[in-house]
């Protein structure tokens, strides 16, 4: 019995450390971002470096056109994904429950042409009308992913793409990795650099 208890407390510490180095993480990922937003070269450079590919591979494999509705969970103070989307004349919603990264993205989008394609929203992921889209990305870092997609699953419509960001290899560590077991008809996987992996659900 003291052995368990021993077990469930190391467990708990382990789970506080790692719940304690994401905030951080978290915290290190959108400095950066907000530094992306004041410099822009830094930002472009950032983009390339980390993102474009990522999101190429995104955009094929949601099957994202300009005919597509889509929304991103999880934009952040330097919102790549649209960036990458609006250049292709894609409308996009952008979505995110933090104020400060709110404001920093429609500065930073009066800069780019094509910011008429971009709707930014201060909005917390869970509570969104889902059912006018029809390509839905979440961040990485969104949480809790696994009761938003569950939410998503049941609000959209059949062929709904659900495009979400897992880790893999080393960001295993930080990062919880979810598949849903059931709601879905289809399931892709690409493998990412940096330890991600892009997966997408046909709905």
């Amino acid at each position: 019995m003291q052995t368990k208890s021993i077990n469930y407390e190391k467990s708990k510490d382990l789970q506080k450390k790692k719940v304690s180095i994401l905030k951080r993480l978290l915290c290190f990922i959108k400095d950066i971002e907000k530094t992306g937003n004041k410099n822009y070269l830094f930002g472009k450079i950032y983009h390339k470096i980390f993102y474009t590919s990522m999101i190429n591979k995104e955009i094929k494999l949601g099957n994202i056109s300009e005919n597509s509705k889509v929304l991103h969970i999880g934009s952040g103070p330097f919102p790549m994904t649209a960036i990458q989307l609006i250049e292709k004349n894609i409308k996009i919603d952008c979505v995110d429950n933090d104020l400060n990264a709110i404001e920093c993205s429609k500065v930073l989008l009066k800069k780019i042409p094509n910011n008429h394609l971009v709707q930014i929203i201060h909005c917390d992921g869970k509570n969104i009308d889902y059912s006018k889209y029809d390509v839905i990305i979440l961040s990485l870092h969104v949480t809790p992913k696994d009761i938003i997609i569950k939410n998503i699953l049941n609000s959209v419509e059949s062929g709904t793409a659900i495009v979400y960001r897992n880790p893999r290899s080393w960001l295993n560590k930080f990062y919880p990795k979810y598949y849903p077991k059931k709601g879905f008809g289809k399931i892709e996987k690409v493998r990412q650099t940096f330890g991600k992996e892009s997966v997408v659900l046909y709905k």
